[in-house]
Order: C-alpha cells, then sequence, then structure tokens
C-alpha cells in the first residue's frame, strides 16, 4: 500500500482541506475520501489480492474479507471501501460491504462521493441494508443494541453474507471495540491495517494479543503510506531485465 498517503494529500489539494497530524483535523469531506478510496482500488496490491479471492468466490465459495486497524485513522475503512470498490466494478463480483463498527459507522459517508445512496431496502434488528447507486455492490450497517452481547444479533447477517459473492468487513479497532468479532468466524483471516510511521508497537501488540484471546487469527498485515526505498525507474528497468534474462533462457532450452 505504498500510495496511501499520497492519495490523500493529492484529494485534500482537490478540497483544499489542509492535511495536519492530529487525529481531529483527518476528517475530509466525503468527496475527498471517496477519490482516496477510488485511488486505493487501483493499487497493484490491493489488485493482487481481490484477484486472488476473486478466484476462490467465482468456484462458488463465497469469500469473507475482515478488516481491523490498530489505531483510528490508520485508514481501515479506505481500505475496505477500496477493496469493495475493486471487487464489484472491476472485477464485476456481487460484492457487501459490512460497516461492522458499531460505535461510530462510517462507511456511508464514505460513499457519497460516488451516488447517494439508496433509501434503506431491507432493515432487520441487527443491520440496515442500502443500495450504494454502484453496481453490484450493497452496504450493509450494523446496529448496536446494548443488552445484546451474543452471536445470535447477528445471525441474520451472517445468512446476508453467504448472499453475496464476496463480504468485505470493516472490523474498526477491535481492541477498542471487540463487539464486530462475532462476525468473524474461527477460520476467518483478519487482515491488520497500520499506517507505516505512526502506528506503535505496543498498538499492534496489543491487537494481535486481542484476536488471540478471542480465537482469532491474523491473516496478513497492510502497511498504508510504506514508501519502497527503491526509485521506481531502477525497480522497473530491474523488472524488464528480468524479463529479457527469462525470455532468453527459454530461447536458450529451445534451441
Amino acid at each position: 500500500m505504498t500510495k496511501y498517503v499520497e492519495a490523500v494529500r493529492r484529494a485534500d489539494a482537490s478540497v483544499g482541506v489542509e492535511h495536519q497530524d492530529s487525529e481531529a483535523s483527518r476528517v475530509v469531506p466525503a468527496s475527498a475520501s471517496y477519490s482516496v478510496c477510488t485511488s486505493l482500488g487501483k493499487d497493484p496490491a490491493i489488485n493482487n489480492l481481490t484477484e486472488r479471492v476473486t478466484a476462490s468466490a467465482s468456484l462458488g465459495n463465497p469469500a469473507r474479507l475482515l478488516l481491523t486497524g490498530s489505531r483510528p485513522g490508520d485508514g481501515t475503512s479506505s481500505v475496505a471501501v477500496a477493496l469493495a470498490l475493486d471487487f464489484s466494478q472491476r472485477l464485476a463480483v456481487a460484492t457487501l460491504l459490512v460497516d461492522a463498527q458499531l460505535r461510530r459507522p462510517t462507511l456511508y459517508r464514505m460513499l457519497d462521493g460516488a451516488r447517494p445512496l439508496d433509501t434503506a431496502v431491507r432493515s432487520d434488528r441487527s443491520y440496515q441494508l442500502k443500495r450504494t447507486g454502484l453496481p453490484r455492490l450493497d452496504l450493509a450497517t450494523c446496529r448496536v443494541f446494548p443488552d445484546e452481547w451474543s452471536a445470535d444479533r447477528f445471525s441474520a447477517i451472517e445468512t446476508l453474507m453467504a448472499q453475496y459473492q464476496v463480504a468485505v468487513v470493516d472490523l474498526g479497532v477491535v481492541r477498542l471495540d471487540p463487539a464486530g468479532l462475532l462476525l468473524a468466524r474461527p477460520e476467518d483471516p483478519i487482515l491488520l491495517v497500520a499506517r507505516c510511521g505512526y502506528a506503535e508497537r505496543g498498538q499492534l501488540s496489543n491487537t494481535v494479543n486481542a484476536l488471540a484471546a478471542a480465537n482469532r487469527s491474523i491473516g496478513g498485515v497492510i502497511l498504508n503510506g510504506r514508501v519502497n526505498p527503491i526509485p521506481r525507474w531502477v525497480r522497473r528497468f530491474l523488472l524488464v531485465k528480468r524479463g529479457e534474462t527469462k525470455f532468453n533462457d527459454v530461447i536458450h532450452n529451445a534451441s
């Protein structure tokens, strides 16, 4: 994820938002948030991940991707929306985006930059389902009921997710609000999102320990804002030379 910070700054500049480092100042307009997500959706790392998952989902095995962050502001929601956009628009996969941040749902605001969300097409005591206005992409927002902290309240969402080829679930920061973990089955890998240069070792450690205590496993780590130390022109040159070497080997073996 080498383009996250650059995408945020480009989006902020396009709408006249001054970028600062404080937590409270990272809130940007919906149009800027959506442009960040569309930019992230074009990142090769996102594309590689979605293509692998789609290959499995196309065989009749509904896939579920769950994401959590080590701290607020690491970009978990942006990555979740970017994944959902790539699944539904580029790969034409029926996708459900699930906002499991029970205390502070945010995904509906991030998608306002695409098209206005339709009114709720289905409401349940555990969730509200809306059309995003984009083909093959729906949004389910979980509802919080303080007196019902049991897996039963999520059974309806489980049934809903099974109707889509892919479900992308934004769990938020589970070490601060673990209720969304009820949507994660023990066999479901969880992707940990961390903003490179900002996430602290203690926060990462506490997140991993919280997941382990809940019998949930980490399937991988997404580093937002990581800059490759090798310049792009050098990487391109090395790829070309490597391709030429492979081509020459094939010619030599054929002869």
